[in-house]
């Protein structure tokens, strides 16, 4: 190959008067057979101004040349002459590099012309009436930069640069670069490699002779005086018809050919030939556009080049068999009495594939030692080998570490890779895998058993064609190959001896296979009976056992699994992990899931090893079970569970669906990046946990407050005394986060972040945080069980609101929804099953209740799809907004129960309702706070899609309830009716003033200005506190008794 260099050439000297901008051109030229990244300096001792260069790095393919230039401003006050040295270096290999030193020459001022205009004078310009040459470096009367021979030494530059010569150095066109005896220039002249020895001879006994069909004849001799000199080839007719072109190196000799064949003869010299023989091969053309070749030696052989460019091989002593060769070297062998049979080989012939359309998704391969490999998609990842010895070894990539070995005589057995036997384990799902490998190994077995009877037939009778085959293709490639310049023989001739030896041994070995294969099918269908998991017998309710032969001299033990799941430090899966422990390799699947089978008890190391990743190695112990085997990325945090991923939007959503618990806290999100090193729980940890939450930024967010807010859901779960919830709800908020940033989320049980941060080290537990992280060490407020998935589906979790070690485990006391990001964390099932038969007793399952069975159907509405239609009432004034659906189900800054509506409350005050539609009337009521004019828009949506937008205005005073309502169907946009002004304490503007409305300022009773219950709209009576006065008025206006 051509080893890795660049060329740089350009001009060496340029002159210019004071003041002028001249021009330095230069090359770069990759010679290279490898495709390289370059970069360009440029450096001079005066600091001269000068133009840059359009790139100072670039990329050029193998044997590419780039064409560059820059101007330099010669100074006005002196006359001198400097060295400008302009520098290449390879970016991968800066020892790949060379320098051009350009001398340039400040001259005085003259009147002297620049016809052409290209910053050189007419007395230093060769054209000066070409502004695009000055240079004619071989003086044969062309411009350096049209001249295709740039040295003029009879060899075009891009011959030079496929072969590695210099296009601007004469010398090496009389070189020889594979000291073959014929110079760099011969070889172009006769279209042959340079690279190659002998591709063309140095004496007679290395000449070619071409017989042209009756037209000519031509033969082509390199002189055999070592001291010949080379001059212009002259050429001399001889008479008759007789031409001789000799340069001094080389001698063709061209006369009438009245040799009567139909095509053309290749005659090559001795020392052509691996046999030390001259060769001949004869080249037929066909009316077809085929042509065939035969050589002398191999008279029942041919090769028949087609007009598409395929290749077939033949032999009459080999009826019915045939080689397709193809363009890169490999070849498929079939025959006309295995019809659908096929053996395919490589370009290097080492491995030989053999399919046959009667056995549909069956393919042997057959290995360099003659052994046959064999795997069938009905069974994928079960790999058959037929060994030397005759036995039957099966595996599979699902039951790594095991191995099923059928014998001659009908027995098996089944062990590890190193032979040793286990059949008992007391672990069903063992017992079970063990079970099903064994009786998939065995169906495999005898469905390809059939298979390989007839290949091995198949292959005993093509090996000695393939054989006979690759020695013809190795005479005519040595023929043909080097003189005729066609790759494919170059290819052929590379691997036609290596099939020749493996086509011996695999015919021998395919003979004694053709005998065993039919026993080996008889036993396989009796071990398929024996093992299929119907049949296998269990010894107790704790025991399980396989009946499988053991040898005397195998010893039983038991086999355990080690598995994982490996994340990057985003928390997303990484698939193509290659895990090792031991000598077993395994890699992740698109889950980043990996397994690896057939453990016995001990202590091993995992590693794990991807391209651009760092893993730490893990020591586990293998006891009395399988183990889960926890592999992290370098720097990743240790969490078991707990941690939240950002979506690829980029914005968290979280709704406080209910508040369980009097205490009265707030709760946050912080962003994990960074906290790498901090202990879990330590103050240190915490301090920069509430730091992030008080930021404000994708740092982190403080949620919610239950000092100051609600939740969306109010009433009792569970053993709760009262209904704890208090406070405007604010609706679902959104948080803006980068995208594949993972997070955690923190709750101060009874007091403030503002409170803890003055005291992060705090015993206190009103104050001391509590995390949905589960860490290894399962410290204060990290156990697992502090915040759980409510039903499994990654949407809404309960969080305890003491630790979670000592709590109640009723997992009621806040539930949360958060989209936008998904996290790992226990389903309540999961943590269920953890609680004591008293706490069982006691706590129950609040998601059993008629009020959790509410909670749990907003969490498990169907999400939004592109055809689903929906609604979103805005509204944007001191009022609040209340939307009911037709079954009089509400949703607005009380809350509500509208299953998949979402309220949002924004800064600016701007209230929003999103619900999906279903037809029929939506009342939509209006409660106002002070005097304002706004307007209501209700926009409708097909999946993300606005459809439709209509919009009301709105004049509203204190106290006063305005009513409206929207109407929508199926096939219809919504439409918003007139609106209205209710009755006087008509909350919810239904049209009657009755219990309901009384209940909704209930709600507020025994509240004052500035207080978390206390709402204006619902102080009628203005004095800033809601009492009983407030709810007699209202009463004493019921129009429903």
């Amino acid at each position: 190959s051509v080893p890795s260099d660049v060329v740089l050439t350009g001009t060496k000297q340029i002159a210019g008067e004071q003041g002028d901008a001249v021009n330095i051109s230069f090359s770069v030229i990759n010679h290279s057979s490898l495709s390289d990244e370059f970069g360009i300096t440029i450096s001079d001792n005066k600091g001269w101004q000068r133009t840059a260069l359009p790139s100072s790095q670039f990329a050029l393919n193998a044997l590419e040349k780039k064409d560059l230039s820059f101007a330099v401003t010669l100074p006005n006050d002196v006359v001198t002459e400097e060295v400008i040295t302009i520098k290449v270096a390879s970016v991968k290999n800066p020892a790949v590099s060379k320098t051009l030193d350009v001398i340039v020459s400040v001259q005085p001022k003259s009147l002297e012309k620049d016809t052409d205009g290209d910053g050189f004078t007419d007395s230093n310009d060769a054209f000066p009436n070409d502004p695009n040459e000055h240079l004619d470096t071989d003086k044969d009367g062309s411009g350096d930069n049209a001249d295709s021979d740039d040295d003029n030494d009879g060899i075009p530059d891009a011959w030079e640069i496929r072969y590695g010569l210099n296009p601007l150095d004469p010398s090496d066109a009389t070189g020889d670069i594979d000291k073959d005896g014929v110079i760099n220039r011969d070889e172009y002249m006769l279209n042959t490699d340079p690279t190659i020895h002998n591709s063309i001879g140095v004496n007679p006994d290395n000449s070619l002779t071409i017989l042209g069909g009756g037209l000519y004849k031509m033969m082509i001799s390199p002189s055999t005086d070592p001291n010949a000199t080379e001059s212009q080839m002259q050429v001399t007719s001889a008479g008759n018809g007789i031409f001789i072109g000799n340069d001094g190196k080389t001698k063709i000799t061209t006369i009438p050919d009245t040799t009567q064949v139909d095509g053309y003869v290749f005659v090559s010299g001795k020392n052509l030939t691996s046999t030390g023989e001259p060769s001949a091969v004869i080249a037929t053309p066909k009316s077809d556009g085929s042509y065939i070749l035969t050589n002398p030696k191999s008279p029942t052989s041919e090769l028949r080049i087609n007009a598409d460019k395929s290749y077939v091989v033949t032999d009459t002593a080999f009826a019915g068999m045939s080689a397709n060769i193809n363009s890169d070297g490999s070849y498929a062998v079939s025959h006309s009495e295995f019809p659908g049979m096929k053996a395919l080989a490589n370009s290097l012939g080492v491995i030989q594939n053999v399919t046959d359309t009667a056995f549909p998704g069956i393919s042997l391969t057959v290995n360099g030692d003659g052994t046959y490999t064999v795997t069938s998609d009905k069974y994928p990842g079960f790999v058959v080998r037929v060994n030397a010895d005759k036995t039957y070894s099966v595996t599979s990539d699902q039951y790594l570490g095991l191995v099923a070995t059928f014998n001659e005589d009908g027995s098996y057995i089944l062990t590890d890779k190193d032979g040793n036997c286990f059949v008992n384990h007391k672990r069903f799902d063992l017992f079970k895998a063990v079970g099903n490998f064994i009786n998939g190994a065995a169906k495999i077995v005898s469905q390809v058993a059939g298979f390989v009877n007839k290949v091995a037939t198949f292959i005993g009778q093509v090996a000695g064609f393939v054989s006979k085959v690759a020695g013809f293709v190795r005479d005519v490639s040595a023929t043909l190959g080097c003189m005729t310049g066609i790759p494919l023989f170059f290819k052929i001739s590379g691997f036609a001896a290596t099939v020749a030896s493996v086509s011996d041994t695999v015919a021998k070995y395919s003979n004694d296979v053709a005998k065993i294969a039919g026993d080996v099918q008889k036993f396989a269908d009796q071990v398929v009976k024996a093992t299929d998991p119907k049949t296998t017998t269990r010894k107790s309710k704790r025991s399980d056992t396989i009946a499988l032969p053991i040898p005397a001299n195998c010893t039983v033990y038991e086999l355990y699994t080690a598995s994982g799941i490996i994340k990057d430090k985003d928390g997303k899966p990484v698939s193509g992990v290659n895990v090792q422990v031991g000598d077993v390799i395994v890699s992740t699947d698109q889950t980043g899931y990996w397994k690896i089978f057939g453990l016995s008890q001990g202590s091993y190391t995992a590693s794990a090893e991807k391209e651009g990743y760092l893993f730490d190695s893990i020591t586990f112990e293998v006891k009395d079970d399988n183990v889960d085997v926890s592999i992290k990325e370098k720097g990743q945090y240790n969490f078991t569970s707990g941690v939240f991923t950002v979506d690829d939007t980029g914005i968290v959503k979280i709704d406080w669906l209910y508040d369980g618990g009097k205490y009265q806290g707030e709760f946050g999100i912080f962003n994990l990046a960074g906290m790498e090193s901090l202990t879990p729980g330590s103050p240190e940890f915490i301090a920069e946990a509430v730091k992030r939450v008080l930021s404000n930024s994708d740092q982190g967010y403080l949620v919610f407050s239950d000092l100051s807010e609600g939740s969306r859901f109010s009433g009792i779960l569970g053993n709760e005394i009262k209904d704890w919830n208090a406070g405007p709800y604010k609706g679902l908020k959104s948080f803006t986060m980068k995208p594949g940033s993972q997070f955690a989320t923190v709750l101060v049980p009874n007091s403030t972040f503002a409170s803890l941060a003055q005291n992060p080290a705090t015993e206190d537990t009103n104050k001391r945080p509590l995390f949905s992280l589960v860490s290894s060490d399962h410290g204060y407020g990290t156990h697992i069980g502090q915040m759980a998935d409510i039903n499994g589906m990654g949407k809404a979790y309960s969080y305890e609101d003491k630790d979670a070690a000592t709590s109640d485990k009723d997992f009621n006391d806040l539930i949360i929804q958060i989209t936008g990001a998904t996290g790992e964390l226990p389903t309540i099932d999961s943590l269920k099953e953890k609680r004591s038969s008293r706490e069982k007793r006691e706590y129950g399952d609040w998601r059993d209740s008629d009020f959790g069975k509410l909670i749990l159907a907003h969490v498990e509405s169907p999400p939004a799809t592109e055809d689903r239609l929906s609604m979103t009432v805005t509204l944007n004034a001191p009022a609040t907004l209340l939307v009911y659906d037709p079954t009089g189900k509400v949703i607005g800054k009380e809350g509500g129960y509208v299953a998949g509506a979402d309220f949002e409350l924004k800064a600016d005050g701007t209230q929003s309702i999103t619900l999906p539609i279903s037809a029929g009337n939506y009342r939509v009521a209006v409660q106002g706070a002070a005097t304002a004019h706004s307007t209501l828009t209700v926009m409708t949506y097909q999946g993300s899609a606005e459809i439709s937008s209509d919009q009301i205005s709105l004049d509203i005073a204190p106290h006063q309830i305005l009513t409206t309502s929207i109407s929508a169907s199926d096939t219809q946009p919504p439409s918003i009716a007139p609106v209205n002004a209710a009755m006087s304490y008509d909350f919810n503007g239904d049209g009657v003033t009755d219990n309901e409305d009384v209940s909704m300022l209930v709600k507020h009773w025994n509240s004052c200005r500035g207080q978390q219950k206390y709402d204006a709209f619902f102080d009628v009576n203005d004095d800033g506190c809601i009492t009983v006065a407030d709810i007699m008025t209202v009463l004493n206006a019921k129009t429903v008794k």
